[in-house]
């Protein structure tokens, strides 16, 4: 059976959401008025507002969190739920279909691990199962006939009553509900709380849920701390050390125009560049120009001297 898609309505930045309700109610009082039906489209051109906020509804009435004074008002006003209840009747057959199916797997090879080699459909629903009632998505007439038949929930599993009360545990000590996503006390809330801030920021939290985490005063956003980059250590080389290279390179090359990028004194050629540009502004200090003019420093070079990167590991040296 292909599964229903779930179109989310954030509600997130609406501070009432009562009057936001009430308000797209009023218009689709209205629409019913002008066209004789509620059959708003999802993505009426009209009220692209009002199609997002229907379509919603009808998610929560198939989840069954849909409050009954809503769902009252919106039948007395015509609401259109058969697609939805014909979906939601065939999704309890499908349960059922698969309970039993289940059950004979239990029968036939003694454990309820379901192994996909085996039930790859069944598998799958197990799991889907697990995430369901982890997620607190599921409905309780569903959970007691899974308790009922000894479903196995995993050893990791907790409802979301239970994480709530480790949630609140963890705050009494630490001061706050920023539960690290991999924390390595408790990896099961800290992805928990990790779920919880995306349901949040998709706009598919449950409202009950909601108002249980916001008692806890829960931070739904949490910025994620800045990492300062350690700043790479360039190792200082004495100036003296560079004096000595730069004699033996012009005792090996008969000049001092070293490549900017030698590949044999990365260091040295650097440095001999900025020698020049310090030349050139002027900051040159006179006794280390003295120093290199006595190794007879070439300052200005051309373009066809230094500029590039030579390569002169096969240049022979003076006699």
């Amino acid at each position: 059976m292909k599964r229903a898609k779930l179109i989310s309505y954030d509600l997130r930045e609406r501070p009432d959401f009562e009057e936001l309700w009430e308000l797209r109610f009023a218009e689709l009082v209205e629409f019913q008025k002008k066209y004789g039906h509620t059959r708003v489209p999802a993505r009426w051109s009209g009220n692209r507002s009002l199609g997002r906020w229907l379509a919603h509804q009808r998610d929560l009435l198939r989840l069954e969190e849909l409050r009954r004074d809503r769902a009252e008002r919106l039948d007395q006003l015509g609401a259109e739920w058969s697609q939805v209840l014909e979906c939601f009747d065939g999704k309890e057959r499908y349960f059922e279909s698969m309970l039993a199916r289940f059950a004979a797997y239990r029968e036939k090879f003694g454990d309820a691990e379901v192994s996909r080699a085996q039930d790859r459909d069944l598998a799958v629903w197990v799991a889907n199962q697990r995430g369901s009632r982890k997620a607190g998505a599921m409905s309780e007439k569903r959970l007691a006939k899974l308790e009922e038949a000894n479903f196995p929930w995993g050893k990791d599993f907790r409802t979301c009553d239970e994480q709530l009360i480790q949630l609140r545990v963890y705050k009494a000590r630490f001061g706050n509900t920023k539960v690290p996503a991999r924390w390595s006390e408790d990896a099961v809330l800290g992805r928990w709380v990790a779920h919880q801030r995306e349901l949040f920021r998709v706009g598919k939290m449950p409202e009950k849920r909601r108002a249980a985490l916001d008692s806890l005063g829960f931070q739904w956003v949490v910025r994620k701390p800045k990492i300062r980059k350690e700043k790479r250590k360039v190792k200082t080389v004495p100036m003296g050390v560079h004096i000595e290279d730069l004699k033996k390179y012009q005792e090996r090359f008969g000049d001092t125009l070293i490549p900017a990028r030698w590949k044999e004194n990365m260091a040295l050629g650097r440095w001999v560049a900025h020698q020049r540009e310090l030349f050139r502004q002027g900051r040159m200090p006179e006794e280390r120009k003295r120093m290199l003019d006595d190794l007879g420093f070439q300052w200005e070079v051309t373009r066809d001297e230094g500029a590039g990167p030579l390569d002169k590991i096969g240049k022979p040296p003076l006699k």
